[in-house]
């Protein structure tokens, strides 16, 4: 079961040496009660609202006209995007970062995403370039995925494409939160 919580409180228990936390979640009572006085794995992390579908329709149609005006595939052009505009993964409060090859094309990954840092790091192989790594946007909420379109819709006016108008994309963003307000 995933679900959105807020913690409630939390006590020390001395006898134990455990923590004992009081969370209110919105789920059905019958579902949690599926899990009493099982061990469970828990992941607790602020809540942040995810974005819909209309924003990622919207960030793919121009990021497809982008791509024809460029003569580059979709992919080419989604990466340089999210190297753009995208954001960082991040584990344990620091950015990922990786070396590659000094060959690896980082416009042509499908399934990973990077950022060239302009830096090489020294390696038994040779000098290598250093990459941050770029979150897919399948994964970004409605704050990066904004980021994102924004700058998006900047690239496609650089490239004279026609792109909604800014009250259009202002509701548009409003429809956004709404939807997210009434999902959650």
């Amino acid at each position: 079961m995933e679900t959105k919580g807020k913690l409630i409180d939390i006590k020390q228990s001395f006898q134990s040496r455990t923590t004992v936390l009081t969370i209110e979640v919105e789920a059905v009572p019958a579902k949690v009660e599926e899990l009493k006085d099982k061990i469970l794995s828990i992941v607790m992390k602020p809540y942040r609202k995810k974005r819909t579908l209309n924003a990622n329709d919207y960030y793919w149609v121009l990021c497809t006209k982008i791509a024809e005006k460029r003569h580059v595939s979709k992919t080419e052009m989604h990466n340089i995007l999210l190297a753009e505009y995208g954001a960082e993964q991040v584990t344990d409060g620091a950015f990922e970062w990786a070396l590659k090859s000094p060959t690896f094309d980082w416009t042509k990954s499908i399934t990973e995403h990077y950022r060239p840092s302009g830096r090489t790091v020294s390696t038994d192989s040779g000098e290598l370039p250093l990459y941050w790594v770029i979150r897919g946007s399948h994964t970004y909420d409605t704050e990066e995925m904004a980021r994102l379109i924004d700058g998006t819709v900047y690239e496609a006016k650089e490239h004279g494409i026609e792109t909604a108008s800014p009250d259009e994309i202002e509701r548009l963003k409003a429809a956004w939160r709404a939807y997210e307000q009434c999902k959650n």
